[in-house]
């Protein structure tokens, strides 16, 4: 009797520890199939360096119609999105994902990009590329974890600038009398460098034997000189500014 009792026990323990296992796959299967799916943003994105070293330039490229195709084939649409669909009058809810369309608009009011420099880089920076994602909201209403780690690059494959000094080519000439002298600039070269590039002095009269005068190239462009150059010419100015003293009035 006390055996069939123990052997009635063993079962039913055996019995339990069957349905618990039970339990915990289908809890496993039931979690599996309802979390939300995984995608990385970074695989959706590019960063370019493009320019000349000390002035380069980082764009990024965000490549819209590929995430959006993954994202569709793996979103799970709640009901509020789904309604949006309805309103559309969409016979495939994944269409809701066009671009220019619903989804689309939404995700890109909830994702967003910033690059912490993307000018004047040298090679050897580094440059880091952060997210800002609502990734409650997109893993409640579409049913995806937007993984988005910040990505630091380096810096590489721009151009080595050379440079020029413009002042080699400018001739400049005081003439007049002694407290009324004028000064000339005069290029001596018919190089490109110097269409539509000026020089200015800083005062060109009422000069007088000893003044000092100072010279600019470029005086128009102001901060843009350098990446005008070097985008039109290939080459750098340096230096812009030369001072010179005044000489040889009568």
């Amino acid at each position: 009797m006390a055996e069939n009792e123990q052997k009635k026990g063993s079962k039913k323990f055996i019995i339990i520890a069957i349905l618990v296992v039970i339990a915990a796959v289908a809890g496993g299967v039931f979690y599996f199939l309802n979390a939300p799916k995984k995608m990385n943003i970074n695989d959706y994105v590019t960063v370019e360096f493009s320019g000349y070293d000390s002035m380069g330039t980082a764009t990024v490229t965000f490549d819209n119609d590929e995430f959006l195709y993954d994202f569709s084939q793996n979103a799970k649409l709640d009901s509020k999105i789904q309604r949006e669909a309805d309103k559309l009058g969409l016979t495939d809810p994944q269409d809701i994902f066009k671009e220019g369309l619903f989804a689309d608009l939404d995700l890109q009011s909830r994702i967003t990009y910033e690059l912490n420099t993307s000018t004047d880089l040298s090679n050897g920076d580094e440059v880091v590329l952060s997210w800002s994602i609502d990734e409650d909201y997109i893993a409640e209403h579409y049913g995806i974890k937007l993984e988005a780690d910040a990505q630091e690059l380096s810096v590489v494959g721009l151009a080595d600038v050379v440079t020029f000094n413009p002042f080699d080519d400018l001739k400049v000439t005081f003439s007049g009398n002694d407290g009324e002298g004028v000064v000339e600039l005069e290029i001596t070269s018919d190089d490109d460098i110097y269409e539509g590039i000026t020089f200015r002095a800083d005062v060109s009269s009422g000069l007088s034997n000893g003044d000092k005068i100072t010279v600019t190239y470029g005086p128009n462009f102001g901060e843009d000189l350098q990446s005008y150059c070097a985008q039109n010419y290939g080459m750098i100015p340096d230096p812009v500014t030369q001072e010179y003293e005044v000489t040889g009035l009568k």
